[in-house]
Parts: structure tokens; C-alpha cells; sequence
């Protein structure tokens, strides 16, 4: 399953210096095949591999030693986007489609972990944004929802588009309990977008997503969320979600006066 699109790279030189290019560490072996994708990062007695749906992506001691000091990637749970190389006609490899499991080089990771916050409004712990975004996308090619999409029951994932001139940008969901009552069937969430030193952004995170994915591609994890949920409601899972966000596709910093809230059908599965 792929998740990306290849996008043209505009020169920004102090991303550049701060985070990895995703195209500058592929291995360009014409006898290797490349990948890029959205996992879900597991460990197991002491060995981390990646879950993408039912697929097993299990890389070397060696790729992953490399990319945990070269990029910086520390994440030992939660999601990730990451970039491979792989031989097809290796042993392990030859019917890979048929038990699902893929063993590879890593050449690039990046976690895409951000914020849950579970709160009252205007406490303390309470996130409020300060600039808006331009638009959601789900960025699953297999589903029909537009904007966000949950994953394994727990992760709810999306692209967030945004204008930005520096890397201080971040995101928090906010759960507000009380909004929760007995019987309820949707859960309310809402998405808070935090800028810092940046007030001129003139770039936008999609255009980047191929060359600096942890920018666009936005993992939240709901588990705890879920549990709430579940003891205010009586539900162990909503049917609905909504997420509201500040939207603004004219004006980069300035906020809406009303948020745009969407909607998604949930229907848990034991696998995404």
C-alpha cells in the first residue's frame, strides 16, 4: 500500500539543515526495489519491525541502527513514515505477497507521532491555536473518507496542508470529556494548531510531504481517548467521529471565526 505522492522540491535551505531529505539517502541500486510507507512501529523481545495492514515490514539490524542515529529516529511505538529498498528476488523476499512479510533496508524514518491532550476547556492543559490550516486529507488510497481515517482501532491519521515558513509548527488533539454523555455515539474531537516564531509563513506542508513527510503526514493516538469514551458513553467505540479545525485557504495566520468540524463513519475492524 502506498501513501505518498512525489512532489517538486522548492529550495528551503534551513529545513534542509535541520531535517533529513527523504531522496537523499536512497539507495540507488538499480537491483533493489524502493518503498515508501505509512507503518505502524512494533517491538517484540527486543527487535522493532513495522506493521503496514496485515504486511510485516522487518528491517536490518544494520538499516535501522543507521537511519536511529543518522535521522535522529527514536520512536519505539506509535507511527512512522519510512523509506526502503528491497530485493525481490532475494529468498525471503519471492512470495513476500503471500506471507506478508517484507524484509528491507531502511534508508529513512521519521516518527509522525503528535499530541493528545484530554482536558477541560481553559484549563491549564487546554491547547488553542494560533494559526489555521488549509485543508485535510486523508492520505489513505483505500478508503473513501476524505479527510482523516483511523488505524488498527486506535491511531487516527491524516495530512494536514498549512502555510509555514519555519519548522515550529505544532498539533494537538484535544478531547473535552464533557462533551461525551451516556448513550453518545460520536466522539468530538477537535485539532489545535500552534505556531512559533513564524510570522510570515509562505510555504505549504503538502508541497513538502515527499522530502519532509513528519510536516504533512499527522499520526494521533486515540487509545486513551477510546477508553474515555467508552466509560462516558456505555460504547466500546463511536460510530462517528468529527474533528473540528480552524480552515482558512486565504489567510495563513489569521483564524476563522467559526471552525469547520468533519465527519467520518467508524466502523472497527481488527485490522486497517
Amino acid at each position: 500500500m502506498r501513501f505518498m505522492k512525489k512532489f517538486k522540491l522548492v529550495a528551503f535551505t534551513l529545513l534542509t539543515t535541520l531535517l533529513f531529505g527523504m531522496t537523499s539517502c536512497l539507495n540507488d541500486d538499480s537491483s533493489d526495489s524502493q518503498g515508501y510507507q505509512i507503518v505502524e512501529i512494533m517491538n517484540s523481545v527486543g527487535s522493532t519491525y513495522f506493521m503496514a495492514g496485515t504486511t510485516k515490514i522487518i528491517p536490518s539490524s544494520k538499516s535501522l541502527a543507521s537511519v536511529q542515529s543518522s535521522n535522529q529516529f527514536k520512536a519505539t511505538s506509535g507511527m512512522a513514515f519510512i523509506a526502503y529498498t528491497y530485493d525481490p528476488n532475494n529468498d525471503s523476499n519471492k512470495n513476500y505477497k503471500t506471507t506478508n512479510t517484507l524484509y528491507v533496508e531502511l534508508t529513512g524514518a521519521v516518527s509522525l507521532n503528535n499530541s493528545v491532550v484530554s482536558t477541560t476547556r481553559s484549563a491549564e492543559n487546554d491547547s488553542v491555536s494560533t494559526n489555521p490550516v488549509v485543508s485535510l486529507t486523508s492520505v489513505n488510497t483505500t478508503t473513501s473518507e476524505d479527510h482523516f481515517y483511523i488505524y488498527d482501532n486506535r491511531y487516527l491519521i491524516t495530512g494536514v496542508n498549512y502555510y509555514f515558513s519555519r519548522p515550529w509548527h505544532y498539533f494537538t488533539m484535544v478531547y473535552y470529556p464533557e462533551e461525551t454523555k451516556s448513550g453518545d455515539s460520536t466522539l468530538n474531537l477537535h485539532l489545535r494548531h500552534r505556531a512559533y516564531n513564524d510570522a510570515a509563513p509562505s510555504y505549504v506542508s503538502y508541497e513538502y510531504a515527499g522530502y519532509y513527510p513528519q510536516f504533512y503526514y499527522r499520526s494521533f493516538d486515540l487509545a486513551s481517548v477510546f477508553s474515555q469514551f467508552a466509560v462516558k458513553s456505555g460504547r466500546n467505540y463511536p460510530s462517528q467521529i468529527t474533528l473540528s479545525v480552524p480552515v482558512s485557504t486565504t489567510d495563513p495566520i489569521g483564524l476563522p471565526a467559526n471552525e469547520t468540524t468533519y465527519t467520518i463513519t467508524f466502523t472497527p475492524s481488527s485490522s486497517n
